[in-house]
């Protein structure tokens, strides 16, 4: 394969249902995409990061900071579709899709999924994981849960799950971060493939690889942190980042960069 070049796509609108102008939600004296976006770039094993928007004033924000961002078409329905338009238009052989809601994720976890793709280039789909440390969490519907093979791959996906479920798959079971990866042909094909069934029903955008047959392999992170889908969630965060000693790091390099 020839040189391998990964960027990230940091896909963010204002028009979220559950949480209306999120990314401009102020978070301990930054918006929420500003947040996600530097933490990605303290990712040094990344070749670029960009920011992806259909919306001019968070187009303007992310100018406004320096960064890299790109107007995307009105007509997305995914994120996915977002990313997809930006890898077109960009030199490289993967792209790693950190949702812009992802307020809380770890550099240092980002460079693990990078070292993953270059142990495997030849795979199209991979997707972080972490465990399930809050019982709570198996009924929160906000939170997708996985169920993985004895291989790692990622071989079902759902909001909700039966007790009959949790107690089948309990070994098996992992919380699915908003942080995916693609080569770049995985991610053209991905967009061409059909919305699948349980994809619509559950509203989980993996589901269509997996009912595609195609291979979604796992990375395993530490921490499942939360990112800001709701209110409540946004309240969570904050909590996390005045007293979690990582996140509090984070954000101090964050906050104080030039």
């Amino acid at each position: 394969m020839s040189q391998i070049k990964i960027i990230a796509v940091i896909p963010a609108r204002m028009n979220s249902t559950r949480f209306p102008g999120k990314p401009l939600v102020s978070v301990k004296g930054l918006p929420m995409i500003e947040h996600v976006r530097r933490r990605v770039l303290m990712c040094d094993k990344l070749d670029d990061v960009i920011v992806a928007t259909c919306d001019k004033s968070i187009y303007d924000l992310i100018r406004s900071y320096g960064g890299n961002v790109m107007m995307t078409s009105r007509r997305h329905k995914m994120a996915s579709d977002r990313v997809s338009e930006v890898v077109k238009k960009y030199d490289c052989t993967h792209v790693i899709n950190v949702q812009g809601d992802e307020i809380l994720v770890n550099p240092k976890e980002l460079e693990m999924l990078i070292d993953e793709i270059k142990k495997n280039p030849l795979n199209d789909f991979w997707n972080a994981i972490a465990p399930i440390k809050n019982h709570n969490d198996l009924k929160n519907k906000d939170i997708v849960k996985g169920v993985t093979s004895l291989s790692g791959n990622i071989i079902y996906c759902s909001r909700i799950l039966e007790k009959k479920d949790i107690n089948r798959y309990k070994n098996s079971l992992n919380v699915i971060l908003g942080i995916l990866a693609y080569s770049k042909n995985g991610i053209l094909k991905f967009n061409q493939f059909k919305r699948t069934n349980i994809e619509s029903v559950e509203s989980i955008d993996q589901m269509r690889i997996i009912e595609n047959d195609k291979i979604l392999k796992s990375c395993r992170f530490k921490f499942a942190y939360p990112g800001i889908n709701t209110k409540a969630e946004y309240v969570k965060v904050i909590k996390i980042l005045s007293s979690d000693n990582l996140q509090k790091g984070i954000l101090k390099a964050i906050k104080y960069e030039k």
